[in-house]
């Protein structure tokens, strides 16, 4: 009776191995909704960063934090992002005059080389 037992048991697993396969190998035919989409995939991160600045403009709305050198407001970042974006050094590139691309790191090396080679006592 025991060997009766497991070979029943046997073969329900075997079943539902066998279903949870084909589940897997089933290709999805409808679309997500937008709806699920937004609220499953967009919503927590805006509502995540929401939170961060509510948070962080309250420390300086209600002075908790005084000193704007120790924690200044999202404005006054945002001000100094928004200007170092619209004079190309964001990212550590400045675009030289005239150009529309920013110079090569090593043309910048040679540049400086070269002007350091012309003066005397520098090197």
């Amino acid at each position: 009776m025991a060997s009766t037992d497991t070979t029943s048991k046997d073969a329900g697993d075997l079943a539902g191995l066998e279903a949870g396969l084909d589940a897997l190998e089933t290709v999805q035919t409808t679309r997500t909704p937008l709806r699920q989409t937004l609220t499953q995939k967009i919503l927590p991160p805006v509502v995540a960063v929401a939170l961060v600045l509510t948070v962080w403009q309250s420390l300086i709305t209600f002075r908790i934090v005084d000193d704007p050198t120790k924690l200044p407001a999202p404005a006054d970042v945002w001000h100094v992002l928004e200007k170092a974006w619209l004079q190309g050094e964001l990212l550590g590139l400045r675009a030289p005059l005239g150009r529309g691309r920013p110079a090569r790191r090593g043309a910048a090396r040679r540049a400086e080389h070269r002007r350091r080679a012309h003066l005397p006592g520098v090197r």
